[in-house]
């Protein structure tokens, strides 16, 4: 694979001023991008000093500052299901028509409600961990050991960065 010649597209999800069909839309479009190409999402954070972050506090939606601004990782986006929809478009090989009727409205209405959301945070973070194993796994069986994200890999299944 050519890693110099694949596009990122850095997506931020977890907009509060999104619903989950502006989030479906930005799917579409990503799936519409010639293959293959890397998706990063990321969730929004509310730096403090921007527009956002007035807007979020004269709001409610920030509660606490210290965990939603100063302890959030960006990397981890929120777990809920069109977010687990984005985290299933990363993998180039899944099949996207499978993700569309994923995102169908009746399935989108239903799964998108709350009580669901730590369902989809349980399979974005198992799925996360199986990635990174079978990262760990390849980089082995390639002799790779002296690459340093395979200890991050390794301490991130283990327990030791969240």
């Amino acid at each position: 694979k050519d890693y110099l010649n694949t596009p990122d597209y850095h997506v931020i999800l977890d907009c509060p001023w999104e619903t989950p069909d502006d989030v479906v839309d930005t799917l579409r479009l990503i799936w519409k991008l010639p293959k293959p190409y890397n998706l990063l999402p990321s969730s929004l954070v509310f730096y403090p000093g921007t527009a956002f972050y007035e807007r979020a506090h004269a709001e409610g939606v920030l509660t606490d500052d210290f965990a939603e601004v100063y302890r959030k990782h960006f990397t981890t986006p929120h777990g809920n299901y069109v977010n687990f929809l984005f985290w299933l478009s990363i993998f180039n090989s899944f099949p996207k028509g499978v993700i569309e009727a994923m995102a169908s409205k009746p399935l989108l209405d239903t799964l998108s409600r709350e009580e669901f959301n730590k369902l989809f945070e349980l399979l974005y973070r198992a799925g996360e961990n199986g990635r990174r194993v079978g990262r760990v796994a390849k980089y082995a069986a390639a002799g790779k050991f002296f690459n340093l994200h395979n200890l991050k890999n390794i301490r991130k299944i283990a327990g030791y960065w969240k």
